[in-house]
């Protein structure tokens, strides 16, 4: 039987490929010599802050006690729960009739003690000068400087009791020291109040503060001048920023150590009584600040619940494993409890590829804010 030139060329490709299969690789060729690529860490400490959301009520940073200083009649009492006050602005009015008679008495008596005073001086000019040239006694001199002191000294005091008059009359008229809200009015128009008694309260809204309670476990992990968020639903999504002004020193009746966040900015839509999330950075414990974090893809898992990562020489870039203690899987990574050492270079892919002394070529992951791993 006779082969044609076709026939026989692939008779001739085949029998190559089978000798080529069959032969052996390079003597000392093993698998480990290839250099494979493999993303590689640099294993770090963990971040040395974390964030916790608590829940808190908003307060007015003062509770200021509106009150007369005079007493009398109510006259007008325009305000109302819930109305906002402009500082300066009228907030009642007592009855001035009798104060109005008391200013106008004591004109009175300040145009007498002038009077007075004007004829005491009169007297001492003309006996001073009778004494001066030898036409009246030292006596009578002393006697009428004596009367002209005293209505001096009269004339002074009622000066100052009509300015003590109309100050009182003043006082006669309520206004607000500060801009807020009035949260309690305690008497009514018409009714006869004291000097110092309560009419109203008022919340100073030229600032805001937010009370909370955090735990034991929170409150030496945070400290006063902190930056926290302050988030109020009722008033829409944007956080407002704030800091921490106090920490309370003991627990209060929820076990919970009481904290103050007084808003940087005053914000008018802010009442009390609302609620808000705060979300607060917490400065980690020494041991946590020690603790290692890895990518979990990093830990390979062998058998009787034993843990391995891989890790490369800089130098030579070749790998080995070791074996290392894990702990729990958290946002930064996979705990590490013993067998890292910070600094040391781990790979996080391709792990299971690997081979020991094998070489490879590194690809540098890099280590975001956020505990997680970005390509350089």
């Amino acid at each position: 039987m006779r082969l044609t030139p076709l026939c026989f060329l692939f008779a001739l490709i085949v029998s190559a490929t089978l000798l080529t299969g069959c032969a052996p690789q390079a003597p000392g060729f093993e698998e480990k010599d290839i250099i494979r690529p493999a993303m590689v860490q640099q294993v770090g400490q963990a971040l040395s802050t974390g964030v916790r959301t608590f829940s808190g009520i908003t307060q007015a940073t003062q509770d200021v006690k509106l009150s007369f200083r005079v007493g009398g009649q109510l006259q007008n009492l325009p305000i109302k729960v819930g109305q906002r006050i402009r500082q300066g602005q009228i907030i009642a009015r007592v009855d001035p009739i009798d104060f109005d008679l008391e200013v106008k008495q004591q004109e009175a008596t300040l145009a007498n003690a002038m009077a007075q005073f004007q004829q005491a001086k009169s007297e001492y000019d003309r006996q001073l000068l009778l004494y001066e040239s030898n036409n009246a006694s030292k006596s009578d001199l002393d006697q009428t400087q004596a009367s002209y002191l005293s209505a001096k000294a009269q004339l002074e005091a009622n000066k100052k009791a009509l300015q003590l008059n109309n100050q009182q009359r003043a006082y006669t008229v309520l206004r607000a020291k500060s801009s807020g809200v009035i949260t309690t009015v305690e008497v009514d128009d018409y009714e006869m109040i004291t000097a110092g008694q309560t009419i109203a309260t008022m919340a100073d809204s030229t600032s805001s503060k937010v009370a909370l309670g955090v735990p034991a476990t929170v409150v030496n992990r945070i400290s006063q001048g902190d930056i926290a968020q302050v988030l109020i639903e009722d008033l829409g999504d944007a956080p407002m920023p704030g800091r921490i002004t106090e920490i309370g020193i003991q627990p209060d009746g929820s076990s919970t150590y009481p904290v103050t966040i007084k808003l940087n900015k005053p914000n008018p839509y802010v009442r009390p009584g609302m609620v808000a999330d705060i979300t607060l950075p917490l400065k980690k414990s020494v041991e946590e600040q020690s603790t290692l974090f890895v990518p979990s893809q990093a830990v390979q898992g062998l058998s009787g619940n034993r843990h391995q990562v891989w890790i490369m020489n800089p130098k030579t870039n070749i790998v080995s494993p070791r074996n290392v203690s894990v702990g729990v899987m958290t946002s930064e990574g996979l705990q590490i409890l013993s067998g890292l050492q910070p600094g040391e270079t781990i790979v996080v892919r391709g792990i299971h590829r690997l081979k020991p002394e094998q070489q490879i070529n590194p690809q540098l992951l890099k280590q975001s804010s956020t505990g997680k791993t970005n390509p350089r």
